[in-house]
């Protein structure tokens, strides 16, 4: 969303590329101190297919997803990966040589979840994170798609 130049404030509003831009830099750059920020998306099996859920909601105490869908076809295996490739779900789908962003796939065990983050040794796409995970550096910030 922030690549595409086409994301909305959570009042509708259009916001400007080079906040956007910003955005991305400080999620993905490589510095210090180190940075994190939780995705709204985890990874279940259904019927022996991997699928994400996303748009989640807190719903009677419970955090639910409002959309699931089979995973599409992205990278399966860690490595380094072409940030530009990525997927309408926000998967990479090529590797890559250029050590810009590691990438750790999700697993099929009921309890990935996605975020990135990044300190001086290099940034990472993780989908293999542990949901009950916690840590004062983590951030979230709230984003979706304008209907």
């Amino acid at each position: 969303m922030l690549k595409s130049g086409n994301a909305f404030d959570g009042t509708g509003k259009k916001i400007q590329k080079d906040k956007l831009d910003e955005i991305l830099d400080e999620i993905i750059t490589v510095r210090e101190p180190w940075r994190s920020e939780w995705l709204d998306a985890d990874f279940k099996v259904v019927n022996n297919v991997l699928h994400i859920n996303y748009d989640n909601r807190l719903i009677n105490g419970q955090l639910t997803p409002l959309k699931s869908e089979p995973l599409e076809t992205s990278v399966d295996s860690g490595g380094h990966v072409d940030i530009s490739s990525i997927n309408r779900q926000g998967l990479p789908t090529k590797k890559s040589r250029k050590k810009e962003i590691y990438f750790y796939p999700p697993m099929r065990n009921n309890k990935s979840v996605a975020g990135f983050w990044a300190f001086s040794d290099g940034a990472c796409l993780s989908c293999s994170g542990d949901p009950a995970g916690s840590n004062g550096g983590l951030g979230v910030r709230e984003a979706r798609e304008k209907k």
